[in-house]
């Protein structure tokens, strides 16, 4: 049968993870020796390259980049063109779902032929049925899609309560924000409603910071770094770091260098 896993195909991060023989799932770390790989695909320099390679080249200045096409998953519109060549999001998931399921070969030495993949709530058949398309062009037999929310809970154990439940999961993602009602008894896990965002998530934190920090910079040096595109990009890197280490510290150093000035 080969090996069935379970993907978060995300907006930002994406990560895979399977079951081992004692029964507890565990993420499986990417070719890089990381947990997550961020959901970004570079066709710049000749190659087409996925994840932590593609952000950093991105953070770098090229310009030839593909990220948060998830919004857009089932937009008949939604096309990028690279290298004279249109892509839609079911084709750029194609390249982070592949590169997930040849990372996880590589780890575990065998063929990963199965997935569960999981999907926003508010996802509809058109949506659902494309990430299902994606999975299938990545050599991927889906088994099933599963609501994120319904992933959350499993991943907590509240589907094995020993009383039903009403629970409210809050999802705040790197491009999405959700809210869902999921109740809970013995024999499922049922989305009764849910709300949100589609167009907020951290990547809008990385945002709002980045626009501070360049106005704080052109008030002192009179540039602005946002109108170049490598100062940009660079900012943007240096920005979502700051807002991570903010999780356990109170304040961070950012360093802006650009047009001469620092």
């Amino acid at each position: 049968m080969g090996i069935c896993v379970g993907i978060d195909l995300g907006t930002t991060f994406s990560a895979i993870a399977m079951v081992d023989e004692s029964g507890r799932p565990v993420i499986i770390k990417n070719s890089e020796d990381q947990p997550i790989t961020p959901s970004v695909i570079c066709f710049g320099g000749g190659k087409i390259v996925v994840g932590d390679e593609a952000k950093e080249m991105q953070a770098l200045g090229e310009t030839d980049v593909a990220s948060f096409f998830k919004r857009s998953m089932g937009d008949r519109n939604f096309i990028l063109n690279f290298n004279r060549k249109d892509y839609t999001p079911v084709d750029l998931s194609v390249f982070v779902l592949k590169k997930l399921k040849q990372d996880a070969e590589k780890r575990l030495g065998d063929t990963v032929t199965h997935a569960v993949i999981t999907v926003p709530a508010y996802f509809n058949n058109f949506q659902r049925e494309a990430t299902i398309k994606a999975g299938e062009m990545a050599g991927l037999n889906v088994l099933r899609i599963i609501n994120e929310p319904t992933s959350a809970a499993l991943a907590f154990g509240l589907d094995k309560t020993s009383r039903d439940k009403t629970v409210l999961v809050y999802d705040l993602g790197g491009g999405t924000f959700d809210v869902s009602v999921v109740t809970i008894s013995k024999k499922e896990i049922t989305v009764i409603a849910t709300g949100g965002d589609h167009e907020l998530g951290g990547k809008n934190w990385d945002d709002r910071i980045a626009e501070y920090l360049a106005g704080r910079f052109q008030d002192e040096f009179g540039t602005d770094p946002l109108e170049d595109n490598e100062s940009f990009q660079d900012l943007l890197v240096r920005t979502e770091t700051a807002k991570k280490q903010l999780t356990q510290r109170e304040k961070v150093k950012i360093s802006i260098v650009h047009d001469g000035e620092k």
